[in-house]
């Protein structure tokens, strides 16, 4: 559905319902489109809440494990500490 802001107004109440049974709503000013008022759980099924979740869990994983990687940095800061430690204790 397409509306102008003025009507919107007007009809925000019936707006908001008919979102949230899964219409989009475009709302323009001046003829240009500027927002669109859509229901949060629109269009979103138990399946694709699952394939979020596993991407989500998979992204996850491959986060932590980019960060258990040393860097070429840390080994060199890593390094240093280490002589560093080895010189105090002669």
């Amino acid at each position: 559905m397409v509306i102008d802001l003025r009507n919107a107004e007007n009809r925000f109440s019936e707006l908001v319902k008919l979102a949230a049974k899964g219409e989009e709503i475009l709302i323009t000013v001046r003829g240009k489109p500027m927002v669109k008022l859509m229901g949060v759980v629109a269009g979103h099924h138990a399946d694709d809440r699952a394939a979020w979740i596993d991407e989500l869990t998979v992204a996850a994983a491959r986060e932590a494990v980019r960060n258990s990687v040393a860097t070429t940095q840390a080994y060199w800061d890593e390094s240093r500490s280490e002589r560093r430690a080895g010189s105090r204790d002669s």
